[in-house]
């Protein structure tokens, strides 16, 4: 009677390895196929299969990772910071969780949130352009101007071919009162991207601003051509600028 105990404890030592190997390979398949079904915009099901694969390995921080990145696609905003904040206490070193967290945070309006998670992944990493673009997009809403052109200007410094960069950074000049650099700035972003429908219509509103209305007017025809949705903003827009532009 007294060796069952050790018989069991036995066996479990000898299983334990085998377990453990099983677990993990369970756990990776879970996770190959949410991402299999991450790319068919799956998201729900990719949701399910990353939770098993955590489940089956908690300590798997790119599921929890992807996990969150599959919530945020989903506006589940809470639920992704809450999942990249768990691949982070898994693995410190998660540029990448760090820099969608503050992406997340910034769709939120934490914006000292967003700013602290992009500087982490830079600080880790500094040649990366996304955490940047993402920091200048927190500081030009605190009123960091200078700071968020400092942002944009080392983001498209590491990809030259950053449309969306340029597009912000020509934002922020714009308010800067340097229309000549807003403007340079939103014709690269739509050299790089020719569809891009609000590059468009920003430099035709500063081009407005400028008094070069019939030049606008062909920036807002391009914009509406390629994005007919934008009509009523636009036409918001290109009133408060005229409107700008009356003596009072």
């Amino acid at each position: 009677m007294q060796r069952s105990p050790l018989l069991v404890l036995v066996l479990l030592i000898l299983i334990s390895p085998v377990s453990r190997g099983q677990t993990i390979d369970a756990a990776k398949s879970y996770f190959d196929r949410g991402l299999t079904s991450v790319a068919k915009g799956e998201l729900d099901k990719a949701i399910a299969d990353f939770g098993v694969a955590i489940m089956f390995y908690p300590g798997y921080a790119a599921a929890y990772y992807n996990r969150g990145n599959a919530k945020r696609a989903g506006k589940d905003l809470d639920g992704a910071i809450a999942d990249y904040t768990s691949a982070i206490e898994i693995n410190p070193r998660f540029i990448e969780a760090y820099a969608n967290r503050g992406a997340a945070r910034f769709v939120q309006g934490d914006l000292n949130g967003a700013v602290v998670d992009c500087g982490q992944a830079i600080s880790i990493n500094p040649r990366l352009a996304d955490p940047y673009n993402t920091r200048g997009l927190a500081r030009h809403s605190k009123g960091d101007l200078t700071g968020a052109v400092a942002d944009f200007s080392r983001a498209v410094g590491l990809d030259r071919r950053y449309a969306i960069a340029y597009f912000n950074r020509g934002g922020v000049l714009y308010d800067k009162g340097d229309l000549d650099g807003a403007i340079a700035d939103f014709s690269r972003a739509i050299k790089l991207n020719p569809h891009f429908a609000l590059a468009y219509a920003n430099r035709g509103l500063t081009k407005l601003l400028q008094g070069k209305s019939e030049e606008a007017g062909r920036d807002f025809d391009q914009c509406l051509k390629l994005d007919e949705s934008l009509r009523p903003l636009l036409a918001e827009r290109v009133k408060e600028t005229r409107r700008s532009l009356t003596p009072r």
